[in-house]
């Protein structure tokens, strides 16, 4: 079942209606046979029930396919990608496609977050890496995480501020995610970032480690051999220094000495 927050971003397509017109058009320098053969080699089967129209049965064919991608699956897109680079080393601009055809499909494909080299490979613009395969198998709908670390990806370059906006996004996501598993339910008013983390890490039965305030007792103890080490003879080259101790408990002085070399 979604939940009104993950609603909203469970369809976004990664690759944008443009971007797959752009490749369509690129596509006119291509043969059908080698575009039904890069695409059902990933598992693609054209769309029976397409209802575009051209003059180009390349373009025709390239759309039939298109039209049978799931643009908002991971799964489906990085297969498509893959026919896709393989369609593209045989209409490089230095085979005869118009560099204005090409550059276009390169711009859209930056927008949607990939770089397009000159011999056609297609690489993520961002640096986030890829989850490893089935790593968000297992949840019900894992459309919201994903969908922010899409964010993150193509704007890591062009938006950086857009990019940290969504980091924040992501963790708020993924506490969330990790409540709804565990069947738990949250305030939308009065639970904030740092409110979602603690109850997703306590269902989580995760308990961060402590971090300790100030200065340590070993750091004290340190200090306070070199003190031992030095003989009396030695003092007046030497500079006190006074730290008060963090907590003072029963039975404890409320300073310590140590010595240090001036």
């Amino acid at each position: 079942m979604l939940v009104p927050w993950m609603m909203a971003v469970s369809r976004r397509p990664l690759i944008s209606p443009g971007t797959r017109g752009a490749f369509r058009t690129l596509m006119t320098s291509s043969a059908v046979n080698e575009i039904a053969t890069a695409f059902q080699d990933e598992g693609f089967a054209p769309y029976p029930d397409s209802s575009y129209q051209d003059s180009s049965v390349r373009r025709v064919t390239t759309q039939e396919y298109l039209e049978s991608v799931d643009w908002s699956d991971r799964g489906h897109v990085t297969r498509a990608l893959r026919a896709f680079e393989r369609l593209l080393l045989g209409v490089r601009p230095d085979r005869g496609t118009s560099y204005t055809s090409w550059d276009q499909f390169a711009l859209a494909m930056k927008r949607d977050g990939y770089n397009v080299t000159d011999d056609g490979q297609i690489d993520p613009a961002g640096k986030v890496p890829d989850l490893p395969q089935g790593a968000l198998a297992q949840l019900r709908d894992p459309a919201a995480i994903e969908e922010h670390l899409d964010r993150i990806r193509q704007s890591m370059d062009s938006d950086p501020a857009l990019a940290v906006g969504s980091a924040k996004e992501l963790i708020e996501s993924t506490a969330k995610v990790v409540l709804l598993e565990r069947g738990l339910t949250w305030d939308e008013r009065k639970d904030d970032v740092r409110a979602l983390i603690t109850k997703a890490q306590m269902a989580s039965r995760f308990t961060p480690p402590r971090r300790h305030r100030g200065r340590t007792g070993p750091t004290r103890s340190r200090r306070s051999s070199v003190a031992r080490r030095r003989s009396p003879s030695e003092w007046p080259n030497c500079a006190i220094v006074v730290t008060e101790p963090d907590t003072v408990r029963p039975g404890e002085g409320l300073a310590s000495e140590s010595v240090t070399p001036t």
